[in-house]
């Protein structure tokens, strides 16, 4: 999904919120943010593809200097609707 000028502004200020974090990979802050949503499948032991499966809908966000590419939850971006589930790390 190609994102629109106020869905690209809703990425941008999310990612203006926080501090532009340096490469894992060659510690420079240079990125590309991209203007469409992917979908990360979830992985299935039993069938590599299913209707039932859960998705992830991501934003790439790439290293100019590297090509290292970091993902942003469009959910959490406000791009898309859904919900993240939190995970129970306590039991």
């Amino acid at each position: 999904m190609e994102l629109n000028a106020e869905q690209m502004e809703k990425v941008l200020r999310h990612l203006g919120a926080h501090p532009t974090p340096e490469c894992a990979i060659c510690h420079h802050d240079e990125w590309a943010v991209s203007n469409t949503v992917f979908v990360l499948p979830e992985y299935r032991l039993d069938r590599y593809y299913s209707t039932t499966q859960a998705a992830f809908p991501a934003i790439p966000i790439t290293c100019k200097v590297c090509g290292n590419v970091l993902f942003l939850s469009a959910i959490k971006a406000e791009v898309v609707p859904g919900v993240i589930k939190d995970l129970d790390l306590t039991r």
